[in-house]
């Protein structure tokens, strides 16, 4: 991403955001917009961050591939979320989006839907936690639509839903063709007691984490997304599968996942292992990503939560300390459908690329696979 006028925005460093940092643009106003513009190869892209606050323009404008303005209202004031999506487009070459008129808003990440057509050498998959290539078992609770407070604004997860266990026994499985991989979540600072878990890769390899809140709480921060469960780096390529076991709850703490990350050993969609079929069959009754039928326990869901279908596979791409930008690429066609027909639209699930922002407030982002490390 290109920010013309450095002087408007500044990184924002705090462990809330995806990498540890955000560029706002904290000098902007009514008078003085801002301005940044990306460059990507897929089908859509997205932008995640602070949406401004109530006594700042709620609208900006967008361009493109060199059309005309077109304006955006955001979908709600001072939250952490998804703030715009644009419409599909075709990915058989580069396109440009410039997105001006900006007032204090704040750009965390950025995510591309990619297509047949674009490259996943070195990038950074994203993994939803609806995503039906993960098998949940146990007592989890599938909860959509929800706000934690991370500080001075609230926030929404990645996905707008999340997976949560309060229950010692609860795993989960996802399966995986890649070289690394992370798991991210949410962690409440301000409920007391801890959470431990065994993180196991390949049968074989275990570590054994326990998360208190009662240790390194950041200043000012009730509860933190984005969170690092666990990453494991350097495997040998090819096909993996990490388990995820519950081993430990005190008091008030849970265990909630939102996404995962990896860095495929594929170099297109098309080249994807199918591990559908380990992941479980989808029930229509519960339309959650578990393995089990909706009558067993194990399918634990909040009561009146709408189901979040499958989103596709997707790519993060960009730098560390904001302006990072993701890729989202569509599973098979024929899973996708079949996963579509029985969910009701809410969260999507999906699977994305991330790819490393490079410490600057400038990025320009041929998604060159440069992926963030931390």
């Amino acid at each position: 991403m290109v920010f013309p006028n450095q002087t408007q925005w500044k990184t924002s460093a705090e462990p809330l955001w995806y990498g540890g940092g955000s560029s706002w643009a904290y000098l902007s106003d009514s008078s003085s917009p801002a301005t940044f513009t990306a460059s990507f190869q897929g089908t859509s892209i997205a932008f995640v961050g602070n949406t401004p606050h109530l006594y700042s323009s709620q609208s900006f404008m967008v361009a493109i591939d060199g059309a005309q303005d077109e304006p955006v209202t955001y979908p709600e004031p001072e939250v952490n979320c998804q703030w715009y999506t644009s419409h599909m487009l075709n990915d058989s070459g580069s396109h440009q989006i410039v997105l001006s008129q900006l007032d204090k808003v704040s750009v965390d990440f950025a995510f591309i839907t990619a297509g047949e057509n674009t490259p996943l050498t070195g990038q950074t998959i994203v993994v939803d936690d609806s995503s039906p290539e993960i098998n949940w078992s146990g007592q989890w609770q599938e909860r959509s639509n929800q706000k934690f407070p991370a500080g001075v604004d609230q926030g929404r997860p990645f996905g707008n839903g999340t997976h949560a266990s309060t229950n010692v026994g609860d795993s989960m499985t996802f399966p995986f063709a890649g070289t690394g991989i992370r798991v991210y979540g949410v962690f409440n600072w301000t409920a007391p007691g801890n959470t431990t878990a065994t993180f196991t890769l390949d049968s074989s390899e275990s570590s054994f984490k326990t998360f208190s809140s009662a240790f390194d709480r950041p200043p000012n921060v009730q509860s933190v997304s984005n969170f690092l469960f666990f990453e494991s780096t350097d495997l040998h390529e090819g096909n993996h599968n990490l388990t995820i076991d519950v081993t430990e709850i005190v008091r008030e703490q849970s265990l909630i996942i939102d996404y995962l990350t990896y860095q495929p050993s594929f170099d297109s969609i098309k080249d994807k292992p199918d591990f559908s079929s380990t992941a479980g069959i989808i029930s229509d009754s519960t339309s959650s990503a578990t393995g089990s039928p909706a009558s067993s326990s194990t399918a634990g869901r909040d009561s009146g939560v709408p189901a979040r279908p499958p989103l596709p596979l997707a790519a993060i791409i960009g730098g560390v300390m904001g302006g990072v930008v993701l890729i989202v690429t569509l599973v098979a066609a024929s899973c996708w459908s079949r996963i579509r027909s029985r969910r009701r639209p809410q969260k999507e699930d999906r699977q994305y690329i991330r790819v490393k922002r490079p410490r600057s407030r400038e990025f320009l982002l041929p998604f060159d696979g440069c992926l963030p490390a931390y």
